[in-house]
């Protein structure tokens, strides 16, 4: 069951839904988190649930436990990606996509890096809550 929920939660809503249900552990949690990300689009997403008061802590907690979580953006995307285009653009389009992110929640919820590096080994950002 939660395999299938991993594999298909491509819609935002559904996503905060399970949430608020409980129904993902952390684990599960972090996996749906980033690909939403992926097939979604989280900077329009994350600014639009800005825009509602009441949603505010709920998405810092989200995005929150998962960054700590070391869930790092490219978990799945690194496998996907160096299939397709090992150093070209491909490459390049993640590289700027994970720093948009990080300057996004860097900028709205108080994330700061605390070390990063953007390699095709690793493409890992840890980062700290403030």
């Amino acid at each position: 069951m939660q395999k299938y929920l991993i594999d298909r939660i491509y819609d935002f809503e559904k996503f905060l839904s399970l949430i608020n249900e409980r129904k993902l552990n952390l684990k599960d949690l972090r996996l749906c988190f980033w690909k939403t990300v992926r097939y979604y689009g989280i900077i329009g997403k994350i600014e639009a649930i800005l825009s509602i008061p009441d949603k505010v802590e709920q998405l810092g907690t989200i995005v929150r436990e998962c960054v700590l979580g070391e869930c790092y953006y490219d978990d799945f995307l690194y496998r996907e990606e160096r299939k397709r285009n090992e150093e070209g653009e491909e490459t390049k389009r993640i590289k700027k996509w994970g720093e948009k992110i990080f300057s996004f929640l860097k900028e709205k919820l108080g994330f700061i890096p605390v070390e990063g590096r953007w390699t095709l080994t690793s493409g890992e950002m840890k980062c700290k809550y403030k």
